[in-house]
């Protein structure tokens, strides 16, 4: 038997599903066949208006759909067709020819050469890469699958994960929400186009490749000309490859054909669907027919009729799974309506004819790991999966995972977004066994794919390889090449040095920039204009130093001033500036800019009082700072305004994008200051046009639009714009910015990540020599391990030598080769760099510096500590104060200072459970420090007693930082290696110089204090440059932070004030030293102490 599911929602289905019948009208609008935009957005804010923000609610996901539609919609709020993005595009490439052979030519730099920047891995955890809506199984070879994205396609795996090959990059609708293979000819294909939870795209219907996902073509299940219908489900059937039954939101329908034709077999809503192992007659669904509770639908005639079989009450979803260990079973997860938190589990014995609650205590679809708090988020995530093998295991996904043993009787967390057990990324959108490894579990959520083979002890992120963020917005550094800052959907803030990447903000990310000068001062914002500064170490949430702190647009604008780097301008109704990079602000527009959110604004290179501001509709412009005139006429009414550029030299020269599918009203130039307008469309294809760029080192007007399908480019020797998307995907493209060093464009795109390619050619830097430069992932290595260097030259190279003394290889050309050493010592690197016009070397002596790697210590630990452990250890003015470590605390993150010859006194006090016993103590210190306490001399200390005890220890005449071991044994001393009964051990760090050491200062015993009544999380740890800090308040709250050394000094700190709901902080630790640190949070005087790690 054959079986193939994917379980996901349709476009409107977030809304469609979260059914408050007395309540939300703008849900029941969407449902309409013939919705209109604006009647729902007025219907949204009805709901809302003087409702405070509800997590649970749809509120964010709804934000994200109106942004994306609001400016493609008509101008009376009628939704383009589904299929006009793949219609328009066919007409321009018929059109012209010349795009399809310029890709096969690959020409340089007239039709762009791009190439992925990622991200294409994370670290796992809390982070992630980008949203996975699911996932299917080759039928005989294990090792390959496929996954679907929202924006990116259709992406397969022939090696288990490790790496990803994307099949859609070539279609212009490229989110991918279900996927069916056939059973025998695995090279047949069928995908649910479009982005069914998010709607981050539109879909077109089923489509179907016969050659293992090279080409695509349509089916009948075609919805080209009718908006807003969603396929939920895909199942095959287990015997008939032909026969196929899709649960959508017109009803279920029906193909015996392989997909030629469809028959509407039951009308409504549906969501779920499966069919009974071992028959192919029995068949479940899930879902409303009459936009009212969900209900189960059960079908004993392979799907030609269905009846219902439940009546519950205030579900708007339910998701259900089978297992062939049982046929006869069918469980089911359910959400409320109310909430959209857990609505109970229930289960069926009897083939789906009658169901029975199951569990319904804690929350399985809320953010608590105890599932103690209400709510969730089953419109968006609900999925639910039983082993095949044993129908008592099962797990459900909503914002985390829970697992069950017992057949639903009872559940624990098995993964939670942000803590204990096993942090895995939130919101889980789908769950399967693997067909073939029947003990192997795959997740997809918003952050990637994910897989566990022992239950959920632990997960795997499969995830590397696949480029598929869905980025808002960039910025570029224009001092490091290698500095790239982008805001994701779903996935916070990331920060690209050289080629790897770290998230430096939460939430959904969106503007971004980076300061010219300085790369280490950056801005990211979310939703609604909260701005993050990061400057000197510190972060601060400036956007809360603006008067009256207004609520922008849902990505709001703001610039930086490209004369002067310290002023910033935003846009909310009213346009703001500060002087002081954010520390106060002043408003400038007061008024004069419209009673709508501004979506764009654009500063003059050459005149800092020059500022234009828009709308959707309106566009504004100052040449005071101070007073504002209305510059719209002359622009087209109906397509929104999406973004402006301004000339580098000429003020009153600017350009305007415009979104929408009015043919021809694309692009439009004025040379006045907005007084009058010239179209500059040409021959663009009928597409929205998302942003502008002009290249501001060339005196032609070089212009780069970003499309819903690539790049084109123009200058005023041209006659018209020209494609300019060679190697890019077909995919939205948000944002453009130049890396003029390295005369690089970089694309933000939404579903692909970051790409970058050469400028057009004449575009700048391509007309002299260019100026040798590089830089490297590290420059202080272990022997063993590799380097990655990054070309960052200037002036467009297009060749490159590398020579790398002591390194393998030793020689490369490639623009960021990888180099091992294998040798310790000290090596040079050169990079010469050629183009046309000539060559440049750069050489550094003494750049990499290799050591021999560090060696490891025996273990040794006590495997009883249920009566005594070391509670204190004093040397000198040294102090460390412990609890119970289970037998060994590694407290090698703490640094003893002792002076070589020196006599220092030493105390160790135990810590007794109860009664108190004698013990027996030992210190040893690794002088020679080749990894073991064997030498002679390196036993240092010996005592014993049923409480302290005190001597002497005479540090030996030799300079080292090495390891000091201390133990307690009962009834007899311990070696310095091994376990024994009862006892416990603890290492330490210690230098020994020929400095005098001074008394330390009195310092905290460096433990983790874990209050359970505040959920802190810490990320990414390990860190390197940045740690933030998520917490969810319970109310307004002084939150105070200090970071302590391993000696418990504090060396950082920082207070703020924040309103009830998520906070999310973040503290810059690239200056401290590499060690262990505390974060000490007080949450209105309520303690909790976290450790983390800074590596380098």
């Amino acid at each position: 038997m054959f079986k193939s599911k994917i379980s996901v929602s349709f476009l409107l289905s977030m809304f469609l599903s979260i059914v408050y019948v007395q309540a939300q009208d703008w849900v029941k609008q969407m449902q309409k066949p013939n919705a209109n935009f604006y009647e729902i957005k007025k219907s949204f804010e009805s709901h809302w208006k003087n409702r405070p923000y509800a997590r649970s609610q749809g509120y964010k996901q709804y934000k994200r759909w109106e942004y994306f539609w609001e400016k493609r919609v008509s101008p009376t709020g009628k939704f383009p067709l589904a299929g006009i993005k793949n219609v328009e595009w066919d007409k321009y490439l018929k059109a012209h020819p010349e795009i399809k052979l310029a890709k096969q030519l690959r020409t340089k730099s007239t039709t762009g050469t791009w190439t992925s920047l990622g991200p294409n891995s994370s670290p796992g955890g809390y982070q992630g890469v980008g949203r996975i809506n699911c996932i299917e199984f080759h039928p005989t070879n294990a090792n390959l699958f496929y996954v679907g994205t929202p924006a990116g396609g259709l992406w397969r795996t022939t090696n288990g994960g490790s790496s990803w090959t994307n099949l859609t990059d070539d279609l212009p609708i490229i989110g991918v929400s279900s996927i069916v293979i056939h059973p025998t000819n695995s090279n047949i294909l069928y995908i649910a186009t479009g982005d069914a939870d998010g709607s981050d795209t539109p879909s077109v219907g089923v489509m179907k490749s016969t050659d293992g996902g090279i080409t695509w073509s349509k089916t009948g299940l075609d919805w080209t000309m009718q908006q807003g219908r969603q396929i939920s489900v895909l199942l095959m059937h287990p015997t008939n490859a032909n026969t196929l039954i899709a649960a959508t939101s017109e009803g279920i329908y029906k193909t015996t054909n392989g997909g030629t034709t469809w028959a509407r077999k039951a009308t409504g809503t549906y969501r779920d669907l499966e069919v009974k192992p071992g028959t192919a007659t029995t068949w479940y669904a899930t879902g409303t027919q009459n936009n009212g509770n969900h209900q189960v639908f059960l079908s004993n005639n392979t799907g030609e009729s269905w009846s219902q079989v439940t009546n519950l009450s205030g579900k708007n979803r339910i998701a259900i799974a089978v297992s062939a260990n049982n046929p006869n079973l069918v469980a089911a997860v359910t959400s409320n309506a109310s909430n959209n938190g857990f609505g109970g589990f229930y289960t069926s014995t009897n083939s789906g004819s009658s169901f029975s609650l199951k569990y319904n205590s804690r929350n399985l679809l809320g953010w608590s790991s105890t599932g103690s708090d209400s709510g969730g988020q089953g419109w968006y995530d609900l999925t639910i999966a039983v082993s095949p093998t044993n129908a008592n295991v099962m797990h459900v996904g909503g914002v985390n995972n829970w697992r069950s043993t017992n057949g639903g009787s009872s559940w624990s967390i098995n993964n939670h977004w942000s803590g204990a057990p096993v942090t895995v990324h939130a919101d889980k959108h789908f769950l399967m066994y693997h067909p073939l490894q029947s003990n192997t579990l795959f997740e997809c959520n918003d952050g990637g794919v994910y897989k566990t083979t022992n239950g959920g002890s632990s997960w795997t992120d499969l995830t590397n390889g696949m480029a598929h963020t869905q980025f808002y917005k960039i910025g570029v550094s224009q001092s490091d090449a290698g500095y790239v800052v982008a805001g994701a959907q779903d996935n916070g803030t990331k920060l690209r040095r050289g080629s790897s990447w770290t998230n430096i903000g939460g939430g959904d990310g969106m503007e971004c920039i980076i300061d010219p000068l300085d790369r280490n001062i950056q801005y990211y914002s979310i939703y609604y204009g909260r701005i993050t500064r990061i400057m000197n170490g510190s972060t601060s949430t400036i956007s809360n130093n603006v008067p009256g702190r207004p609520r922008g647009a849902w990505v709001t604008p703001y610039v930086l001033d490209p004369s002067n780097r310290q002023t910033i301008i935003i846009g909310y109704q009213d346009v703001f500036r500060s002087n002081n990079r954010g520390n106060s602000w002043t408003n400038i527009s007061n008024g004069q800019t419209g009673t709508d959110n501004l979506n764009a604004i654009a500063v003059a290179p050459s005149s800092s009082n020059t500022i234009y501001a828009a709308s959707y509709t309106k566009i504004y412009r100052t040449t005071n700072a101070s007073s504002w005139t209305d510059i719209t006429a002359g622009l087209p009414s109906g397509p929104r305004i999406t973004y402006i550029a301004v000339s580098s030299s000429d003020p009153n020269t600017l350009w305007v994008t415009l979104s929408g599918y009015t043919s021809g009203q694309k692009v439009f130039k004025s040379i006045n200051g907005g007084s009058s307008w010239t179209n500059i469309s040409g021959t663009l294809p009928n597409l929205p046009i998302n942003c502008v760029l002009h290249d501001s080192n060339t005196s032609n007007e070089s212009l780069y639009i970003g499309t819903d399908v690539g790049i084109f480019y123009r200058n005023n020797t041209l006659g018209d714009w020209v494609s300019f998307s060679n190697g890019l995907p077909n995919v939205v493209v948000r944002e453009l910015e130049i890396q003029h060093s390295s005369g690089k464009l970089r694309a933000g795109t939404y579903g692909r990540g970051l790409w970058e390619s050469d400028l057009y050619s004449g575009g700048g830097g391509s007309g002299s020599a260019p100026t040798a430069n590089f830089s490297a992932s590290a420059t202080s290595v272990l022997v063993g391990q590799s380097v990655t260097f990054t070309d960052v030259s200037s002036g467009s190279p297009t060749s490159r030598s590398w020579s790398f003394t002591g390194g393998s290889p030793a020689t490369s050309t490639a623009q960021n080769p990888t180099v091992t050493y294998n040798t310790p010592g000290t090596y040079a690197v050169s990079l010469t760099v050629s183009n046309a016009q000539g060559s440049d070397t750069k050489t550094v002596p003494s750049y990499i510096v290799v050591t021999q790697p560090t060696c490891t210590y025996c273990a040794a630990t006590g495997t009883n500590t249920s009566y005594e452990y070391l509670k204190t250890v004093q040397l000198g003015s040294f102090t460390n104060t412990s609890n119970d470590d289970n037998g060994y605390g590694d407290y090698t993150g703490q640094a003893i200072q002792v002076t070589a010859g020196q006599s220092y006194s030493v105390t160790l006090t135990p810590g007794f459970t109860g009664s108190s016993y004698t013990e027996y103590y030992r210190v040893w210190i690794d002088y020679n420090k080749d990894c073991d306490f064997n030498d002679p001399g390196e036993l240092v200390f010996s005592g014993s007693g049923s409480s302290s005890v005190s001597g002497n220890i005479t540090i030996a005449n030799v300079t080292a930082s090495t390891r000091m071991r201390v133990s307690i044994k009962y009834q007899s001393a311990s070696g310095n290696c091994g376990s024994f009964t009862y006892g416990e051990v603890e290492d330490y760090t210690i230098n020994i110089t020929n400095t005098p050491v001074a008394p330390q200062a009195a310092t905290r015993p460096v433990t983790e204090l874990e209050n359970t009544a505040i959920d802190v999380t810490l990320f990414p740890n390990p860190t390197q440059d940045f740690v933030g800090i998520t917490t969810q308040l319970k109310s307004h709250a002084k939150v105070e932070m200090t970071v302590r050394n391993s000696q418990g000094q504090p060396v950082m700190s920082r207070k703020v004030y924040s309103t009830k709901g998520a906070l999310q902080e973040q503290l810059d630790v690239k200056n401290l030293p590499a060690g262990i640190y505390l974060m000490q949070i007080s949450i209105n005087g309520k303690m909790v102490t976290k450790r983390f790690v800074i590596g380098k």
